[in-house]
């Protein structure tokens, strides 16, 4: 019987997780029927208390402009809460997996999305991450993952 690795590929607003089994010949398919995405609502969505927008008109000289003025918080800060719940979100789905006997995980993602997954999960599932990479490859087509990683999965 093959080892079953899970693979996650991240970068803080999308999560893609695939199975892979070694068996004869590398095995890759998805393992969810779905790939985990981060919020993508305005941050009028993700901070319901934050305001609204306002246009105001400057007349200097002979032109108007029309001016828009953002009010309130930065966007960072629900950009940034949108990426820590997407890596708690993807550390759920690995607790389960390991549950489920899963018991080698290796992770692929950017240093800062590499950090809230170590954080996002438990220390049984990190003691079962075989190796990490700190690179983007979410916009990588599967033939492309499949030829970047045979050597940390064989």
């Amino acid at each position: 019987m093959a080892l079953e690795t899970w693979i996650v590929i991240a970068d803080g607003a999308r999560a893609r997780l695939y199975s892979h089994r070694f068996h004869r010949e590398p095995q890759w398919q998805p393992a969810l029927d779905h790939d985990l995405v981060g919020t993508r609502l305005t941050n009028q969505g993700l901070e319901s208390d934050r305001p609204g927008r306002t246009s105001m008109s400057s007349s200097h000289g002979s032109s108007k402009q029309g001016l828009i003025h953002g009010l309130g918080k930065s966007d960072e800060g629900a950009h940034r809460q949108a990426q820590i719940e997407l890596a708690r979100a993807v550390a759920h789905e690995l607790e389960t997996a390991r549950q489920h006997g899963i018991r080698r995980f290796v992770f692929v993602a950017p240093p800062r999305a590499l950090g809230d997954l170590r954080e996002a999960c438990t220390d049984d599932v990190r003691a079962l991450v075989a190796h990490e990479l700190d690179k983007d490859l979410t916009k990588m087509p599967l033939h492309e993952l499949q030829k970047h990683l045979h050597d940390v999965l064989v």
